[in-house]
């Protein structure tokens, strides 16, 4: 792993909830660091994948050079340069799009699991509360 960061789950704040939207680690018989995600054919993923900007700024700051997308279900798995990314789309939602047949079909493997979570970015301002009509003045 990258000096003194073990594996660790990357949320983001998303339809007004942290999600993890992708992990920090490396193969079970390696040591190299990865960024990587597990494909459960959430909708949207038939055609392309994406990543928050703040979660691939935060990879490259860390040293990570390759992304994994692994579908545990079928066993198979896919690569790319990280730096694939952004030749893709930035979208209007801050992430950038990348077509699945950019990524290469690798064989299917192993990854430690992440037991830490570290949390980029912030609440929506846009989703605080409204005041309660007692509490507006006029």
């Amino acid at each position: 792993m990258v000096a003194g960061v073990d594996p660790i789950a990357i949320q983001v704040w998303k339809r007004g909830r942290w999600c993890t939207v992708a992990k920090v680690t490396r193969f079970v018989d390696g040591c190299a660091p990865i960024l990587a995600v597990a494909w459960r054919s959430q909708i949207g993923t038939r055609e392309a994948i994406s990543l928050p900007s703040v979660v691939l700024d935060y990879a490259q700051r860390l040293g990570i050079r390759w992304f994994y997308l692994r579908h545990d279900r079928q066993h198979r798995m896919w690569c790319c340069p990280l730096a694939t990314f952004w030749r893709g789309r930035l979208g209007a939602d801050g992430e950038w799009y990348v077509h699945l047949s950019w990524l290469t079909p690798v064989p299917w493997c192993e990854w430690v699991y992440a037991v830490q979570v570290v949390r980029l970015g912030q609440p929506d301002e846009a989703v605080a509360q409204l005041p309660l009509l007692s509490e507006v003045t006029t």
